[in-house]
């Protein structure tokens, strides 16, 4: 659910920095695509998709900032990264139904008919979500972005050297993510700010196998990385599913539906238990990409 489907830059398809404008506009062509997927509807992962895509452009472009323009691509990334915003709670959103409609299957016969009643009104939500996600992707706004991002790449001066800045980058955003990994502990805000470190780290190191194509952006790191990510995803998205269920179980009592009311407490009771099966996977997966998480 929270990762990219998109394939990964392979460390050894572009070795020359003569190359990365293409590695860029390889991936504004996937934007485009994901923003057209996005404006038909009905495609669960067309948002992921393109929210994705706006993360690894951007990391790209600021991988390779010292040989670009900064206003253009400063003007780029500020472009991405209102896009991707905009299309977060959407996104939200079809984590936590799709996660919910998992949690009430086993449940008794009460858990099931609050989880039905409350899953329906999630899928309303969603629906609207998506079509103002629709609007947002209109085409004339993706036009106007894809224009940006090729502005910025007419001005790539391939002769820079650009590998010694990218390992330097490399080096600051591991040792930001370890940081932040080892400060974590349970807390879900910290392993959501280390979450979203790791991501940094990661897409950087699939950005500079354009130029480095070494050990640093190897496809082992990657991996590992990757698997990382994954795990404190699972991590996020149950705690968000947890919180969703105790909101409602809450409203229900103040409703006066005590029947609703255990129901969702135990939906939010079972979403702690699969926070807590996601977390005892974070220690290998930290250990793997080079990281000892505290206890």
């Amino acid at each position: 659910m929270t990762t990219a489907h998109l394939t990964p830059v392979g460390p050894t398809r572009f070795r020359r920095p003569s190359d990365l404008p293409a590695v860029a506009r390889r991936l504004t062509h996937a934007l485009e695509s994901s923003a057209a997927r996005v404006r038909g509807g009905g495609d669960a992962e067309a948002i992921h998709d393109l929210r994705v895509t706006c993360r690894r452009l951007s990391s790209a472009l600021s991988a390779w900032r010292d040989a670009l323009d900064p206003k253009r691509r400063e003007r780029v990334q500020r472009g991405l990264r209102q896009l991707r915003r905009r299309l977060a709670d959407a996104r939200e959103l079809e984590v936590l139904a799709e996660h919910f409609a998992e949690l009430f299957t086993e449940g008794s016969l009460t858990v099931r008919e609050a989880g039905v009643a409350e899953h329906e009104r999630l899928v309303r939500r969603v629906a609207l979500a998506r079509a103002r996600a629709a609007f947002v992707t209109r085409r004339r706004r993706i036009a106007r972005l894809l224009m940006r991002v090729e502005a910025c790449l007419e001005s790539f001066v391939p002769d820079r050297p650009l590998l010694p800045a990218l390992q330097e980058s490399a080096s600051t955003l591991r040792q930001e993510a370890l940081d932040a990994l080892a400060a974590a502990g349970h807390q879900d805000d910290a392993l959501h700010r280390a979450r979203i470190q790791v991501k940094r780290w990661r897409y950087h190191l699939e950005a500079m196998t354009g130029v480095a194509g070494g050990a640093e952006a190897s496809a082992e790191r990657l991996s590992a990385l990757r698997t990382l990510q994954q795990c404190l995803g699972a991590i996020h998205d149950a705690a968000v599913l947890r919180d969703f269920t105790a909101r409602r179980a809450l409203r229900a009592r103040a409703k006066g539906r005590d029947a609703r009311h255990a129901a969702l407490v135990w939906l939010s009771e079972q979403a702690e238990r699969a926070r807590w099966r996601a977390l005892e996977h974070l220690p290998s997966a930290a250990m793997n990409a080079g990281a000892t998480p505290r206890p």
